[in-house]
């Protein structure tokens, strides 16, 4: 059985010595949590699904649609729909932010992060982002990629 090492860290308290992976794994389930507390597992769980069913549907139905527009205009419009589903997201990160304030009160965990733990800011956030970033990609643009390309021996 592999053990983590650990850094002793003032008054008797022991840090994992690889803090940063350990902080983002932790990072990762709480942002699963989070989706689950607020969707329900089984919305979570079934929403890469239905990214994946309902862009394969449309892969194959959009060529029959807008067979007359453009390359330049259909990519402006994945640009525009993109920017929206960013919108979207930031909008259910500010839910996510007023019920953490309402349950907890005026703090913010991530931004105390660097007060209760020896890591600075700059880390803790890059962290965050990096922790954003492979989240979202996973859990939607992976299945919405993944679906294109699954239906395109059927486009072409």
């Amino acid at each position: 059985m592999k053990t983590s090492s650990c850094v002793s860290w003032g008054r008797g308290r022991a840090l994992p010595s690889d803090l940063d992976r350990h902080l983002f794994v932790h990072m990762l389930r709480e942002e699963w949590r989070l989706h689950q507390s607020l969707i329900g597992p089984m919305g979570s769980a079934f929403f890469p699904a239905f990214i994946f069913v309902f862009t394969a549907g449309l892969a194959v139905l959009v060529p029959m649609f807008l067979s007359g527009l453009s390359y330049s205009a259909l990519l402006l419009m994945f640009h525009v729909a993109s920017a929206m589903y960013g919108l979207f997201v930031g909008s259910i990160g500010h839910i996510g932010e007023e019920i953490w304030s309402r349950r907890l009160g005026q703090i913010n965990v991530i931004l105390q992060l660097p007060q209760i733990l020896p890591l600075s800011f700059k880390r803790v956030m890059a962290i965050f982002y990096l922790k954003d970033a492979l989240y979202y990609v996973l859990y939607t643009f992976a299945h919405f990629t993944g679906a294109e390309h699954a239906d395109r021996p059927a486009i072409e």
